[in-house]
């Protein structure tokens, strides 16, 4: 009967639910590590690593009182030795051991260095828009870190430093001319002339093909089709006159030469000597001091030479004479 009744009372009984436990297991934090160079520290600043600590304490919900401590064991190297000297104090002060990570490592150049070359950055021949632009936006970003308050209107800024900083002339000029046709109350923004100029250039998307690109630039810049054909076909004719002019010059080197007289004929050429004093030796009458061409005794040489082959006039005479008897 026992059994029948609890059974009758387990049947009519409403199911009781289960307990079911869930095993909790904390997510592995990972933060950035810091040792006071920036450039092994996947490039992060001190002020740019702070940053990134304040929000992965938000993310990973750390209390207060031990975000001080977590701080530092993130720190290796110059930067761990630099917190080891502070006193116990100055260790559990979250705000004390970033103030003074960052006079001991942080970005001591005047803000208006920087902005000096914010305003001299321009497109490098290698360099594409989208890493361009984020270089601006780097210093800019830099620079208001430095200052500690953003810039008045730095959108505005940063819109034109980028359209005068555009290597390609054609592309800087529409990007001027959208610029100014935009409506006062609803001018452009940094990242509408940055997007229109990734499209433009054909660097927009990561799938964009070097044909792609190549067309998406000539549509948006019909003027640069004349002069590539111009530059192509004036490389052509200079190519051209050079093979030709390379022709020339191996036909000529391959000619046999022959040497010459001083009167043109064929034959070895004199040479000129000369004394122990450097002066010429003349080929005529031997004697120092002078050259053949100049020689006085070449004048002399040459009517004596003339007047020894030429007839006496007696004996000419009497040859006419004796041809009338």
């Amino acid at each position: 009967m026992q059994n029948q009744q609890g059974q009758g009372q387990a049947a009519g009984a409403p199911a009781q639910p289960l307990n079911v436990g869930f095993a909790y297991f904390p997510v592995d934090r990972k933060l950035p590590k810091f040792n006071g160079n920036a450039s092994e520290c996947s490039g992060l600043s001190v002020e740019e690593w702070l940053e990134e600590i304040d929000e992965c304490f938000v993310l990973y919900n750390v209390p207060a009182g031990q975000r001080a401590g977590l701080l530092l064991r993130q720190l290796e190297g110059q930067a761990r030795r630099q917190a080891a000297v502070l006193t116990n104090a100055e260790k559990g002060n979250l705000d004390i051991l970033k103030e003074r990570l960052t006079e001991a490592f942080g970005d001591t150049a005047p803000v208006s260095v920087i902005m000096g070359n914010f305003y001299s950055r321009v497109q490098s021949d290698r360099e594409t828009l989208q890493q361009y632009a984020l270089a601006l936006h780097e210093l800019i970003k830099r620079a208001d870190r430095r200052r500690g308050q953003p810039l008045a209107d730095s959108d505005t800024i940063l819109r034109d430093r980028f359209v005068d900083g555009v290597k390609d002339e054609g592309l800087r000029r529409q990007l001027r001319r959208e610029v100014r046709l935009a409506p006062a109350a609803n001018p452009k923004t940094f990242r509408e002339v940055k997007e229109e100029a990734l499209h433009l250039s054909g660097e927009w998307g990561t799938t964009t093909s070097p044909a792609q690109a190549l067309q998406a630039s000539v549509e948006s810049a019909p003027h640069l089709v004349d002069k590539f054909d111009k530059f192509q076909k004036d490389t052509v004719r200079a190519l051209e006159s050079l093979s030709q002019r390379m022709e020339r010059l191996t036909i000529h080197s391959n000619r046999p030469s022959q040497p010459q007289f001083r009167n043109g004929g064929p034959g070895p050429r004199p040479t000129d000597k000369f004394d122990a004093m450097g002066r010429p030796i003349c080929r005529v009458c031997h004697v120092a001091g002078h050259v053949a061409r100049k020689c006085r005794n070449m004048a002399n040489t040459t009517s004596a030479s003339t007047n020894s082959r030429a007839p006496r006039p007696g004996t000419q005479a009497r040859g006419v004479s004796g041809n009338r008897q």
